[in-house]
C-alpha cells in the first residue's frame, strides 16, 4: 500500500495499526518484534502503517508482560530545584549510560511516603537497581527486595533499619574542624543553619560543630536554628539573628541554599559577619565565599560502582564508603569576629595545636619556629600525597614514581598497615580527612586482608583473591601497630582489629623460651620456616610499644625488652654494636645469609646501618615509656643507644659524598652503597631522639646535616613524597626499589623532634588533642 498522511489526534495504538494494514494485532506484533515469520510484503504493509500513524511500541507494556526488566536504575532524590540533587542525578546519569544503562529519575520532595510511593512505581517499572537518596527514617520496606537481590544503594544518606550500601561524606569531623577553627580565630557565637534535624546529613553536621563547641563552653541552644527549607526562609531567619541583642559573629550554613539565603541577607552589609557554607556552588568562588567542598561527582561515580558491582554479581555483605569533605577557604569565613584581632587565618586551631605540642615538650633542637613550620607542613604534603594510595576494592596501592597508583602490583598488607598507621595519626593531627582513610584502612585489615578460614592476615591480595604465600611476623606487626594507632584515635573497628591481632601474635608468632618472634608460617599454620629474623623483631618493638598504650597492659613492654635483650644487649653488645640480621631456628647468627642477594629489599646481606640507627631509636622510647609507668629501666639501654648510633654513622655515613650506604660486610666496609630514603629518615630521627635525652651537640650538628642532606637527595624533584632510592651520587636509582610506596618512615621523621619519646607516635598526640 502507498504511504498516506494521516491527521494524528490520539496515540495510535496496536490494533489501530492492524486495521490500517489488514492484519491481525498478533501479526503486527510479530512484525515489530522481528519475528522471521512473517512473509516480506505482510512485514513491509504493517511497517508502512506503523510510519503512516506514527505508531511507537510500548516497550514497557512488553517487558511487563514477559517478566523483563528494563536496562534501567532508577533513582530517587529529594528536590531538583536544590542543585545539589540536580547534579548527583546528571553525574549519575552519565556514569550509567556509559555502562549501557538508562537511568529512571523520580523526587520524593523529602516526604517519606512519597518516597515509598515513587519507589514502588520504579520497582514496578522494572528497573534493575535503585540508588536513593533517602528522607524516609525506616526502610526496613526494601527488605523484600534485597532478599530478591535488586542492588539498592543509599547516597548522601545511610538506610535506617536496613543493612544496605551506601556512600555517604564525611559531615561530623569537617564541621568539628571548621567550627575549630572559628573558635581560634575568637569567634565564640558561631550560629548553626541547617535543613531538617532529623536528617542524618544535618544531624550529623550539627553534631560536629556542637563537640568544638562544648570543648570551649561555647555552646548556645538558640542559634543552632534547624527546619530551613530554602534560601528564602534562611535569609528571614538570618535577618533575625543579626538584628538579635547578641547576634552571631559567624555562620555555618550547612547546606548550599541555605548559604545562599544568608548572602542575600549580608549583601552590601559593610562589616559582614564570618560565613562558611556547606556545599559548593558555581558563584562561590567568584563571591569569596568559603565552603566545605566535596566531590558531587566521586558521590554519584561511587554508588554506581556499587549497582554495577551487584549487578554482574551476587551481593556481598551491604557497604559505606565515606568520601571526604575539604575545607576552601576564600575570605568569607576568615573573618575574625569584630573584638578579636585580626591576625589568625583558618586553619589557626590546627597550627596552634600542633606549635603547643612542640613547645610544651621542647624541641628536640634549638631550631626555629620557621623549621618547626616546615616540619609541620612537610607532615601534611606527605599526607596529603599517600591519600592517592587508596584502593576501592580494600587496602592500599605501591605508589609509582609519580605519586600516582601502580594498580599493576598486587596490594600488600605492609602498605596497607603502614598506611593505616600514618592516616591515624593524620586523624590525631586534626585533619579530616584522614579519619576516612584511616577508617578504608581498618576495614581492610578487618576484610579484605583477612584470611577468614585459618585466621592470620593474606602477605598481599589481588581483585581475584589472595596472593599464594606465607604469613610473616613482620607484616603481622605491623597490623598490630596500625590497630594500634587506630584504636588510640579513636576508629571504629579498631579495638577489635587490635584484639584479633595481639591473639594472633600469641598464638603464632610470640617465642616464649626465646622471647622473641618466630619469622613465617604457611598459610594453614602447619609448617613454621626455621629462618628467626631480626628486621621482623625490630617491627615489633616498634608494634608492643604501641600496643602497650592502646591497651593499658604492661606485659607488651615486658616483651618489647626481651626482644632488645636478646636483640641488643646481646648480640649487639657481643657483635661490636653491628646487629646479625639473620638467624636459625635454634637462633646461632648466619652471617653469609644472602651473600649472592646483598642488596634484597628486606633480608640484605650483612649489617644495616638504617636498623642500628633505628633500634637506638626504639631504645630510647623503651626507656621512656618504662620509666613513665613507673617500671623498671635496664641502665643499659640508653648507653646502647649511643653505642648504636656511633657504629652506624662511622660505618654507614659516606664522608666524602654525605649519605648512608645501604649495607655494609662484619668490618663495616659498604657492601650496597645506594641510599635508601628510610635509612636517612632513621638517621634523623635517631639524632633527634639522643639529643633530647644527652643534650649533646653532636646530635645536633648530625641532626642537622642528615636533614640537609636529605633534602638534597630526596626532597630535590618537588614530587609527591620522598624519592625512595638513590646511588652513591645522590642520583635517582631502581636497583632495589621502584616507586614511592612507603610514607611511614618519613612522616614520623618529622614528628619526633616535637613529641616526647615515653609514649607510641599516636598516645603522644593523643595526649595532646586532649
Amino acid at each position: 500500500m502507498a504511504t498516506e498522511t494521516f491527521p494524528i489526534t490520539t496515540r495510535a495504538r496496536l490494533r489501530d495499526v492492524a486495521q490500517l494494514a489488514g492484519v491481525s494485532p498478533k501479526t503486527v506484533s510479530r512484525v515489530l518484534n522481528g519475528h522471521p515469520s512473517v512473509s516480506p510484503d505482510t512485514a513491509a504493509r504493517v511497517r508502512q502503517a506503523a510510519a503512516a500513524l506514527r505508531f511507537r511500541p510500548n516497550r514497557l507494556a512488553r517487558d511487563l508482560r514477559q517478566g523483563a526488566v528494563t536496562d534501567a536504575v532508577g533513582m530517587v532524590v529529594g528536590d531538583l530545584a536544590n542543585p545539589f540533587y540536580a547534579q548527583v542525578a546528571a553525574h549519575a546519569e552519565r556514569a550509567l549510560r556509559e555502562r549501557g544503562l538508562e537511568l529512571f529519575l523520580s523526587t520524593s520532595d523529602e516526604d517519606p511516603e512519597r518516597e515509598r510511593h515513587v519507589i514502588r512505581t520504579l520497582l514496578e517499572r522494572r528497573v534493575q537497581a535503585l540508588i536513593v537518596i533517602p528522607s524516609s527514617d525506616d526502610h526496613s520496606y526494601l527488605e523484600p527486595e534485597l532478599q530478591l537481590g535488586t542492588p539498592l544503594v543509599f547516597l548522601d544518606r545511610p538506610p535506617v533499619n536496613l543493612r544496605a550500601h551506601s556512600v555517604v561524606l564525611d559531615n561530623r569531623n569537617v564541621t568539628r574542624r571548621v567550627t575549630e577553627d572559628l573558635l581560634a580565630l575568637g569567634h565564640r557565637r558561631v550560629a548553626l543553619l541547617a535543613d531538617a534535624l532529623t536528617t542524618w546529613t544535618a544531624s550529623e553536621r550539627v553534631a560536629g560543630a556542637l563537640e568544638a563547641l562544648r570543648s570551649v563552653g561555647s555552646h548556645d541552644p538558640d542559634l543552632v536554628v534547624g527546619g530551613l527549607s530554602g534560601s528564602v526562609q534562611s535569609g528571614e531567619r538570618v535577618a533575625r539573628l543579626l538584628e538579635s541583642p547578641d547576634p552571631p559573629t559567624a555562620y555555618l550554613c550547612l547546606n548550599n541554599r541555605i548559604t545562599l539565603g544568608a548572602l542575600r541577607v549580608f549583601r552590601g552589609t559593610p562589616d559582614p559577619p564570618a560565613l562558611i557554607g556547606f556545599d559548593d556552588f558555581e558563584t562561590a568562588e567568584l563571591l569569596g565565599i568559603s565552603v566545605l567542598h566535596h566531590d558531587v561527582e566521586e558521590l554519584a561515580a561511587n554508588a554506581v560502582e556499587m549497582v554495577i558491582t551487584d549487578l554482574h554479581g551476587p551481593g556481598g555483605p551491604a557497604r559505606q564508603v565515606v568520601l571526604p569533605t575539604t575545607y576552601v577557604p576564600r575570605g568569607s569565613g576568615e573573618r575574625p569576629p569584630p573584638s578579636a584581632p585580626p591576625a589568625t587565618t583558618a586553619g589557626a586551631r590546627t597550627n596552634r595545636m600542633r606549635s603547643a605540642m612542640s613547645l610544651q615538650h621542647g624541641l628536640a633542637l634549638p631550631v626555629s619556629q620557621q623549621d618547626d613550620a616546615w616540619l609541620t607542613a612537610q607532615a601534611d604534603r606527605l599526607l596529603d600525597a599517600a591519600a592517592a594510595s587508596r584502593a576501592q576494592q580494600g587496602g592500599f596501592w605501591w605508589l609509582g614514581d609519580d605519586g600516582t597508583p601502580v594498580t599493576a602490583q598486587p596490594r600488600y598488607l605492609w602498605i596497607a598497615a603502614r598506611m593505616t598507621h600514618i592516616f591515624s595519626l593524620g586523624t590525631l593531627l586534626g585533619r579530616a580527612g584522614d579519619a576516612l582513610l584511616a577508617d578504608h584502612g581498618v576495614s581492610s585489615l578487618a576484610e579484605t586482608f583477612r584470611d577468614a578460614g585459618h585466621g592470620g592476615w593474606f602477605a598481599a591480595v589481588t581483585d581475584s583473591g589472595p596472593v599464594p604465600g606465607p604469613k610473616g611476623a613482620y607484616e603481622h606487626a605491623f597490623v598490630v601497630l596500625a590497630a594500634s594507632s587506630a584504636t588510640l584515635a579513636g576508629r571504629r573497628g579498631a579495638r577489635e582489629l587490635l584484639d584479633q591481632a595481639i591473639t594472633v601474635i600469641e598464638e603464632r608468632f610470640w617465642d616464649e623460651d626465646a622471647g622473641a618472634m618466630v619469622e613465617e608460617w604457611d598459610r594453614d599454620w602447619s609448617t613454621l620456616d626455621p629462618y628467626r629474623g631480626t628486621n621482623a623483631n625490630m617491627h615489633s618493638v616498634e608494634a608492643f610499644l604501641a600496643a602497650a598504650d592502646a591497651t593499658g597492659e604492661d606485659r607488651w613492654l615486658d616483651r618489647a625488652l626481651r626482644i632488645m635483650t636478646r636483640i641488643v644487649d646481646g648480640e649487639g653488645r657481643s657483635h661490636g654494636w653491628r646487629l646479625p640480621e639473620h638467624h636459625g631456628a635454634d637462633w646461632t647468627v648466619l652471617p653469609e645469609y644472602n651473600l649472592d642477594q646483598p642488596d634484597h629489599p628486606f633480608r640484605p646481606y650483612g649489617v644495616t646501618p638504617g636498623h642500628g640507627m633505628e633500634w637506638a631509636r626504639l631504645a630510647l622510647h623503651l626507656d621512656g615509656a618504662l620509666r613513665r609507668r613507673g617500671l623498671t629501666a635496664p641502665d643499659w639501654l640508653v648507653p646502647a643507644a649511643l653505642e648504636l648510633f656511633d657504629r652506624a654513622h662511622a660505618d654507614g655515613w659516606d664522608r666524602e659524598l654525605g649519605g648512608f650506604c645501604y649495607t655494609t660486610d662484619w668490618n663495616g666496609k659498604p657492601v650496597v652503597d645506594q641510599q635508601f630514603h628510610w635509612v636517612i629518615c632513621e638517621a634523623i630521627a635517631a639524632a633527634a631522639a639522643l639529643h633530647r635525652v644527652t643534650g649533646q651537640e653532636r646530635f645536633a650538628d648530625a641532626y642537622s646535616a642528615y636533614w640537609a642532606h636529605a633534602r638534597a637527595v630526596f626532597l630535590r624533584d618537588g614530587k609527591p613524597g620522598w624519592l625512595h632510592e638513590a646511588d652513591r651520587a645522590g642520583e635517582p636509582s631502581h636497583r632495589t626499589w621502584s616507586g614511592r610506596p612507603d610514607t611511614y618512615h618519613a612522616l614520623q621523621t618529622a614528628l619526633v623532634p616535637r613529641l616526647p619519646l615515653d609514649r607510641c607516635f599516636a598516645a603522644a598526640l593523643r595526649a595532646e588533642v586532649s
